[in-house]
């Protein structure tokens, strides 16, 4: 998707080798969330179980009538692969309706005469009273709580690269510290659910599968007995160990671009020093340099969108001057902008420009879309590509469109078609 070989990303760096590249947050926290759900066989069943819950009630509205007979307030949802606020609204609907949702699956598994019902019944019906599945509700809940909190925050208008990179390092030492007490938490908030469900808090223990070892072979790690232990090993440990692994490459650009330009959000508090480190740093990221030749002889040639220098005797006669209530790049910009103060800092007008402008995350542009479906449906099988695109146009920016004069348009249209 980054494109930087022969994508978007490496043409727009031919024509300018000083454009910066941000992948979108989203998309990266959407790619971390499925590898969380798909790091080993029992999260991939969990969801699942989920997901065959929807399907079983939505199938008919008598057994929708018969969910909703027993759950109020909430309903099942979907799961969806890119909107993860559906798996957050399908656990929580589970978790806080639990014993609701198994006297639901009870009645229809007593009083269905589809057989393929009743069987989907009373297997969700054992499912979901096993103690393993309740600790893992308890788990995802928490998970997936957190996850849907920093998902909002991202797409908030006001989000910028330091506000974006701060919600993402909160979350990833949430997850270090929830590896750490967050089982026995589960365990504590899972035994009172099964307790109310009249169910034993206790794993059940498996027969452990033994591979025959020859003489010459190395020695190997015992398998974990105890069922407790072996949940904790290779379902918590691993869901949260696949999140932090997940989470921190994934985020280097932002990274990146936080060393570049966080000293505008604190610049006030910072030595001179690492001031003119961090402007002078700016500068040789904003400069491009080219080789060019004049009169057969080689010249190289630079041109930089600011003077680290002057950036940071800019910012050094800016500090005094500076309203307290004004700490972040947003204000500070529109302070500069008001009454042309712009003219005497114009290095540090064009740095927060700059940094204003880097995009955290497209997320919200794509919900357009969606209106591909409904443009391009069976009847229109053969739309070719170029009115394709202008309906794409017309629907998605359908507020302007909605802004212009059709009979004037429909009138020259006609004049131009008119065979007359």
């Amino acid at each position: 998707m980054k494109g930087h070989i022969s994508g978007v990303q490496a043409r727009l760096l031919e024509i300018n080798p000083r454009a910066f590249f941000t992948p979108c947050a989203c998309h990266n926290y959407n790619l971390v969330l499925g590898d969380m759900a798909k790091t080993c066989p029992e999260a991939m069943t969990f969801f699942g179980t989920l997901q065959r819950l929807y399907t079983l009630f939505s199938a008919s509205t008598k057994r929708w009538g018969i969910f909703r007979k027993y759950v109020k307030g909430l309903s099942v949802k979907p799961l969806s692969e890119t909107r993860w606020e559906c798996r957050m609204e399908s656990v929580k609907a589970v978790r806080y309706h639990l014993a609701e949702i198994c006297d639901a699956l009870y009645d229809l598994f007593k009083n269905t005469d589809d057989a393929q019902a009743k069987s989907d019944a009373e297997s969700l019906y054992n499912n979901v009273r096993n103690y393993k599945f309740i600790v893992s509700l308890v788990f995802w809940h928490s998970m997936l709580f957190q996850v849907n909190f920093v998902s909002k925050e991202l797409q908030k208008d006001t989000m910028d690269i330091a506000t974006g990179l701060a919600s993402f390092q909160k979350l990833l030492s949430w997850l270090k510290k929830y590896r750490e007490s967050g089982f026995t938490d589960a365990l504590i908030d899972a035994k009172e659910l099964a307790q109310g469900l009249e169910i034993e808090p206790v794993f059940k223990a498996h027969r452990l599968r033994r591979k025959k070892i020859m003489f010459d072979y190395e020695s190997a790690d015992k398998p974990v007995s105890d069922p407790k232990e072996a949940f904790r090993v290779f379902f918590f440990n691993m869901v949260v160990d696949k999140a932090v692994q997940s989470l921190e490459p994934r985020f280097e650009q932002l990274k990146k671009h936080d060393e570049l330009f966080g000293f505008l959000y604190n610049f006030q508090e910072m030595p001179m020093e690492s001031l003119r480190k961090h402007t002078a740093d700016l500068e040789l990221a904003l400069t491009d340099v080219k080789l060019s030749q004049e009169n057969d002889k080689n010249k190289i040639e630079k041109q930089a969108d600011i003077d680290g220098y002057m950036l940071c005797e800019e910012i050094k006669a800016l500090k005094p001057i500076l309203p307290e209530d004004i700490k972040n790049p947003v204000k500070m910009l529109e302070f500069l902008a008001c009454n042309n103060r712009f003219t005497a800092f114009p290095n540090v007008f064009i740095a927060l420009r700059i940094c204003l402008t880097i995009p955290v995350t497209v997320a919200s542009g794509e919900r357009s879309f969606s209106k591909l479906v409904l443009i391009k449906n069976y009847l229109r099988s053969t739309m070719l590509q170029h009115r394709l695109n202008n309906l794409a146009i017309i629907s998605i920016e359908s507020e302007i469109s909605r802004s212009l004069k059709n009979d004037k348009i429909l009138k020259e249209f006609a004049e131009k078609k008119s065979k007359k």
